[in-house]
Order: C-alpha cells, then structure tokens, then sequence
C-alpha cells in the first residue's frame, strides 16, 4: 500500500547572496527562488503535502507566493534550520503516530531545481529508510606550507531532499532533542538515532542558491 508522502520546505533567512532579504524570495526565472520549488513538489505525484517553514517576517509573502499551488501549511519556523524542521514535524506529529504521513522529505527552498526523478527516487527510497541525495566533491587543494596536495576524490557533497519513514524521523529528533545532539542535517539526525540511511545519486543541477552568481547558473537550468 502506498503511503501518505509530506515534504517539508526550509525558507528561512539566508542572504549569503548579497541581497538585503531572504535569497528564496528573490527572483530567478521569473518567479521567487522558493515557487520553484514549490511547484516541484506541489505538482509532483509522489508527493501528498506541502509543508513550508519560513522566518516570521515572511510569512505574509511566503504564504501569497505559496497559496497558487494549494499549498495551505506556511508556519513559522525557528531559530536555526533543525528547530525550523522540528517545528514542521510538530505540525506533523499527530498524522504521524497515526501512520496518516508514513513518509517524511525535508527540502532546502533555496535548490529550486530539483528535479521530478529525483524527487521521485527520494520518496520511494524513503519509505523504507533514511535518504540523502549525494554528489561526488572535487578533490580539495591542500595547502601544507612546502607543497600542494590534492585531498582523496571520495568525498561526497549531500544534497536535499533527504528525510524517511516518518516515525523514524519523528523519534530521531525527539532523541536528539533529549541528547543535545545538533547535526548537519536531515540524515544526520536520522543516522544518530541509529537508523539506516541510504545514499542515493543527486544531480549536478540541483544546486544550492547560495552566492549572486547562483542566481544566473539556476535560471540558466530552469530556462531549460
């Protein structure tokens, strides 16, 4: 039986861009950096809800931008990106110790170009265990003071969405909530709780909207 599948969207306040407001509602391709993402999830098959989590002060745009694609659930998140994430699997819990959301997926707002495979891929990974969406790294350029080496090539850089079952997801911050851990992100918490967490290949073009050249480069892959 198919389980109920709810995606979890961070927009909190990242300016790293350079811009003076949140970097998810500035413009690429026409529309907010978060609609993008939005629509990926919001019209994609696998996925039931949409949960969108940003800053208080955005609430009012976030919820206008949100409200053409039936999106309803705009709540205010918290302080740092894990108590933005706790504050969604509140609003969750309930369907979630009833097994009405048997898949959780926690996606950053700011990688609008996410595509329709992968978001598939991540759903059905994460009905049976933890996801994380995972990209080889460039080799690093070490600098020792007499010569320059380069770091091994297996390094991995993870992406979103990542998530799992939801009862999994639930209780791995629950115990981390009561063990003052704080991890990386959403398979970190998932992995300390003892859980199994599956890797899975991510893609070049999902990118983080992190520096103002991000922007071009994004709208660049959405224009296509």
């Amino acid at each position: 039986m198919s389980q109920t599948v709810a995606v979890v969207l961070a927009g909190g306040r990242g300016r790293r861009v350079g811009a003076d407001r949140n970097k998810v509602l500035l413009e690429v391709a026409g529309r907010p950096v978060i609609a993008w993402s939005i629509a990926a999830f919001a019209g994609h098959p696998a996925i039931d809800r949409v949960v969108l989590v940003g800053h208080r002060d955005d609430l009012a745009e976030l919820a206008a931008i949100a409200a053409p694609y039936g999106v309803r659930d705009v709540i205010e998140g918290g302080a740092e990106r894990a108590d933005s994430e706790r504050c969604a699997l509140e609003l969750l819990r309930t369907e979630i110790v009833a097994a009405t959301v048997g898949v959780v997926l926690i996606h950053d707002g700011a990688r609008p170009c996410v595509s329709p495979g992968l978001i598939a891929a991540a759903a059905r990974t994460a009905g049976t265990s933890g996801v994380v969406p995972t990209l080889e790294a460039p080799p690093l350029v070490l600098d020792d003071g007499a010569r320059i080496t380069a770091a091994p090539g297996h390094l991995m850089r993870a992406q979103t969405p990542q998530g799992g079952p939801g009862a999994q997801l639930l209780a791995a911050y629950d115990e981390a909530r009561r063990t003052g851990f704080t991890g990386t992100d959403t398979a970190s918490y998932l992995e300390h709780a003892g859980h199994a967490v599956r890797a899975i290949p991510g893609e070049p073009a999902n990118l983080k909207v992190t520096y103002a050249a991000d922007l071009a480069t994004a709208a660049a892959a959405l224009g296509r």
